[in-house]
């Protein structure tokens, strides 16, 4: 036990590659919390209709893609208008317009909302730490920063098709670019 503490201190909480094992160790835990939960909880819902098929067959991918997630892919497929009865309106463009990007390039929508939390992850911890670092705060209370964000209740929409992972994102980079 003691090498394994003394291996996690020596790990640069800014550099690139261990935020993206960090961001990739957290994402396996959610995935098998939210295995745990499929069999646990009483209510499932429906697939969207708006993924491919190999997705909305299985629980474990199309339950990222529910509730808001369904407007936003239904925005970058079809434009704003109305889904279901409802107005799409209230939605802001950047992250429909993400996802229909990278639709173009794998032409698949879980694909393209999958890369864009790969690459929007990392990074957001990547410039939490560093402008945490910045501001003179040690490794290992950065450590303890990173752990308390990753695993507070509200991080589970990190995983979602949510603009919250984006925003979070632009939001730390232009605060640690402001302290540049």
């Amino acid at each position: 036990m003691k090498i394994i503490k003394t291996r996690i201190e020596k790990l640069n909480p800014t550099s690139l590659k261990t935020v993206f094992l960090i961001s990739l160790f957290w994402r396996f835990l959610v995935f098998l919390i939210a295995i745990l939960g499929y069999f646990l909880l009483a209510e499932k819902y429906a697939p969207s209709s708006l993924l491919s098929p190999p997705w909305n067959k299985n629980f474990l991918f199309w339950s990222w893609a529910n509730f808001d997630a369904e407007h936003f892919l239904h925005i970058a497929e079809l434009g704003y208008g109305y889904n279901r009865g409802l107005p799409t309106f209230s939605f802001f463009p950047l992250y429909p317009l993400m996802l229909r990007f990278l639709n173009k390039i794998f032409s698949d929508y879980f694909l393209a909302g999958q890369i864009i939390i790969f690459i929007f992850l990392p990074l957001m911890i990547y410039f939490l730490n560093r402008l945490l670092k910045k501001q003179g705060i040690v490794d290992k209370k950065i450590w303890l920063i990173d752990l308390l964000f990753l695993f507070s209740p509200g991080a589970v929409f990190l995983n979602a098709f949510y603009t919250e992972l984006p925003f979070l994102f632009f939001t730390i980079a232009s605060l640690f670019f402001l302290k540049e």
